[in-house]
């Protein structure tokens, strides 16, 4: 549980088994592809190009990934 961010932010806790969105498969970048908060593209991905946010813009981002900082 203490890796899931909108768990540590007050929000119910979604199994990625429940409903297989995309948030559920999303990994980490310093220079992500992909705007959580605009559901945008930020560039043109690839062909079987991972899609990536940058988990830093997260709210207490740095209670569940400790290991970015």
């Amino acid at each position: 549980m203490q890796r899931w961010p909108s768990t540590i932010n007050g929000s119910a806790f979604q199994s990625p088994n429940d409903d297989a969105g995309l948030l559920f498969f999303m990994n980490h970048s310093d220079d992500p592809n992909y705007d959580l908060n605009n559901d945008t593209a930020l560039r043109d991905i690839k062909n079987r190009e991972e899609v990536t946010e940058n988990y830093k813009l997260m709210q207490n981002w740095e209670k569940v990934f400790p290991w970015l900082q």
